[in-house]
């Protein structure tokens, strides 16, 4: 059996010593490919988690209130200083609406009705102390709706055709003025289901209202101009 001398001893370690090293790299090369591969495995079997969308479609009725603010407008051209000029309105609203949605996707397209008993007044003076009364005791509206539905959420806008009875009267005169004004309205609210039936909504309107036209005397004419800005909050169960 031929020794190894020192010097060749030497060499050997030295090249195994870089073959364990080689051998290392190699394992540590397959080890991290394989926990690579099955990563992107299960990342790739996840099943796709998708948000639940409600479904908006189907016909609703519901109850409301709401606070009204706005203003009335008195114009007499016969003598402009006897008008009382442009004045506040407020009160409040209590209500009940229903309607019709379709839903396209994230899309909503709806027609939507309501009616309230409302206590809406307001009063002005002019310079010769003559005070002007003025009431609304109903609206009415019928809308057309588009929103987009997010979850249980939709987001809308909604305008169309509105009515109120309004009522005039002036300290100097006897008698009410008093006649049924068909006007617009533009709005935009927001909804939430609670669940697949109860839907909770807060909306913002503008609405005018046209005006009420009153006699002063023999032929002297005038008007008053209603606008409003109304608040609600409803609740409404869908079929």
């Amino acid at each position: 059996m031929q020794s190894l001398t020192m010097p060749e001893l030497g060499n050997h370690i030295v090249k195994l010593g870089i073959l364990m090293n080689r051998l290392y790299i190699a394992v540590t090369l397959v080890a991290v490919s394989t926990v690579s591969t099955h990563a992107a495995d299960l990342v790739l079997d996840e099943p796709a988690i998708e948000a639940a969308v409600h479904d908006w479609s189907g016909f609703y009725l519901g109850a409301q209130t709401g606070l009204v603010s706005g203003t009335f407008e008195d114009s007499f051209p016969p003598a402009p200083l006897a008008s009382v000029g442009a004045n506040d309105l407020g009160g409040g609203s209590l209500g009940i609406y229903g309607g019709w949605n379709g839903q396209f996707d994230g899309f909503v397209l709806g027609l939507d009705a309501d009616v309230s008993y409302v206590l809406v007044s307001g009063s002005g003076e002019n310079t010769a102390d003559e005070v002007m009364e003025t009431q609304l005791d109903w609206t009415a509206a019928v809308r057309g709706r588009a929103g987009v539905a997010s979850e249980d959420w939709l987001f809308y806008v909604a305008g169309g055709v509105a009515a109120t009875h309004a009522q005039v009267t002036i300290s100097s005169l006897s008698g009410v003025a008093e006649d049924t004004l068909l006007g617009w309205t533009l709005g935009a609210g927001i909804e939430h289901a609670f669940d697949e039936n109860w839907i909770g909504r807060a909306e913002y309107r503008y609405t005018d209202y046209g005006a009420l036209g009153y006699v002063v005397g023999l032929a002297d004419e005038g008007e008053v101009a209603f606008t409003t800005h109304t608040l609600t909050l409803g609740i409404a169960y869908r079929f």
